[in-house]
């Protein structure tokens, strides 16, 4: 479609683009043959051509000391959030396994039966003595 080829030619240059166009539809020998030189310079011009727009944004970025503290910034607050987020799921798991362990333990044992009887149910010691009576 036509956003794609605008997509190709943002990405490399327009030279790169229709070079790949031309092997493609086979009006440009194809890779497999010994490449003619206007071939190997349209691709060096492509890279060429990326890496200054990569230095251009960067020069920019450098130029403007405001711009590059927000940039900090927000990829402070960035790391942050998924931080508050990897603690918030740590603290949720810990909170389930607990709420588990506490159900099982009413399964096992009698933890309250009401007010002034509840009490003694912690003590677990065997008084033989008494039993004995």
């Amino acid at each position: 479609t036509r956003q794609e080829l605008y997509e190709r030619i943002r990405a490399a240059s327009k030279d790169e683009v229709i070079l790949a166009e031309m092997i493609k539809l086979g009006f440009w020998p194809s890779k497999l043959e010994k490449p003619d030189v206007p071939a190997d310079l349209i691709k060096r011009q492509g890279e060429l051509q990326r890496e200054l727009r990569e230095l251009v944004a960067r020069k920019r970025q450098l130029d403007d000391p405001e711009q590059a503290l927000r940039e900090l910034r927000k990829q402070r607050m960035k790391a942050a959030r998924e931080k508050r987020k990897e603690t918030k799921a740590k603290h949720e798991r810990v909170r389930y396994e607990k709420a588990l362990a506490w159900r099982e333990r009413k399964k096992r044992e009698i933890l309250y039966l009401g007010d002034g009887v509840s009490a003694g149910l912690n003590n677990t010691s065997c008084d033989t003595e008494r039993l004995q009576q």
